[in-house]
């Protein structure tokens, strides 16, 4: 009888230990709880990269020497097509609204297709509300008139591009959760099914 309590107790006492190795493990892949955020948070010192995409050569000139005095590092492209080829991984797209053929959705779902996730603000002269909306059902996570005031064009690009730093490390801890899943052992899918059903370790040590 003893020795059954004393088997019991030793399962019971590994089944909580599994449970919170498990949890601690998806814990640190996603990026909670670390000592260490620093892969985790925008890095404030990185100059930022825009990527202009501008058909008019002398607006093109003028705003890329703008961005460039605002602090950022510029990448000029004369229409979506040229954008598409190179297919740059990181930054903040910034695109005319003019000229534009088969409208704002159409032009931001191909950059997506490209570079996924990549935040876009969109600009033109005269911005009106139709636009707006258009240019936020599309996507796109900013809309500016051209005539923005140079604080905030560089407040819109920063944050939009830190919204996009934030979301890019979101999904590397997705990506890394998926990987500890496809190889967990069957004992170790039983934890976290009960895991994501809100069970406590001691619970789960009870069940297992």
């Amino acid at each position: 009888m003893n020795t059954m309590l004393g088997k019991s107790s030793n399962s019971t006492k590994m089944d909580f230990v599994d449970g919170l190795d498990l949890q601690n493990s998806f814990i640190h892949a996603a990026g909670f709880g670390r000592h260490d955020t620093s892969e985790m948070t925008v890095d404030k010192s990185k100059t930022i990269t825009v990527h202009l995409i501008e058909q008019d050569l002398g607006l093109r000139a003028k705003l890329g020497r703008n961005l460039i005095n605002l602090g950022f590092h510029v990448e000029i492209y004369a229409g979506v097509r040229e954008f598409v080829e190179f297919a740059p991984q990181v930054g903040v797209i910034l695109i005319d609204e003019s000229h534009q053929a088969g409208g704002l959705a159409s032009v931001i779902g191909s950059l997506d297709q490209a570079v996924s996730g990549m935040p876009v603000i969109v600009f033109c002269d005269n911005p009106t509300i139709p636009g707006v909306v258009a240019a936020m059902r599309a996507r796109a996570v900013n809309y500016l008139a051209l005539d923005i005031s140079d604080a905030a064009l560089k407040a819109a690009l920063t944050a939009a591009f830190n919204e996009g730093e934030a979301e890019r490390a979101r999904k590397v801890a997705v990506a890394g959760c998926g990987r500890l899943i496809e190889h967990l052992s069957n004992r170790e899918r039983q934890v976290l099914d009960l895991l994501v059903e809100g069970e406590s370790n001691k619970g789960m040590a009870r069940a297992l």
